[in-house]
């Protein structure tokens, strides 16, 4: 298998982008991050992974994501391929219905991934999405309205819920 990585300069920092041929996989701001998820899912190595610089996808992710911190998009319209457990796959797509500027519980989580007792569950599988700010585990936050956690940082969730003019 063939993967596709560029990077960009955000206000946030350096991003990586990586696609496939087809469809975006992962989003990761920090190196770590991503050699985390790659030792996780071993099964993209099935082949043989080979690495190449950037595709159009790669480009079109770049600039949407360029115009999300502009304040020009909402939402992303890139294909995606969410690579993990089925419970994982659940919560990350609940993540996608999360409108723009909007908040949910991880309990409200929990439940629009079909059970709402099961809030660390939904919590840990939020905290391993490999597509942040596409897929926005940043909204996300504790019942009381405290912000919670964020795998890149609380600043990070900080920036993109004020971004988003989420006021904490």
């Amino acid at each position: 298998m063939i993967l596709f990585e560029s990077k960009i300069q955000s206000p946030l920092g350096m991003l990586a982008i990586i696609c496939d041929s087809q469809n975006v996989i992962g989003l990761f701001f920090r190196k770590s991050e991503l050699e985390d998820w790659l030792s996780v899912n071993k099964n993209l190595h099935g082949a043989g992974l080979q690495w190449d610089s950037e595709n159009s996808l790669n480009k079109k992710v770049a600039q949407q994501l360029t115009s999300y911190f502009e304040g020009k998009i909402k939402e992303f319209s890139v294909p995606v391929r969410l690579i993990g457990t089925a419970y994982q796959v659940r919560v990350w797509k609940a993540l996608q219905k999360i409108p723009f500027g909007i908040t949910w519980s991880y309990q409200q989580l929990a439940g629009e991934a079909g059970n709402p007792r099961a809030m660390r569950a939904a919590g840990s599988a939020n905290g391993r999405n490999p597509l942040p700010i596409i897929i926005p585990c940043h909204r996300v936050i504790r019942k009381n309205g405290d912000i919670g956690g964020y795998s890149s940082g609380l600043p990070i969730k900080r920036w993109l819920l004020q971004h988003e003019g989420i006021s904490l």
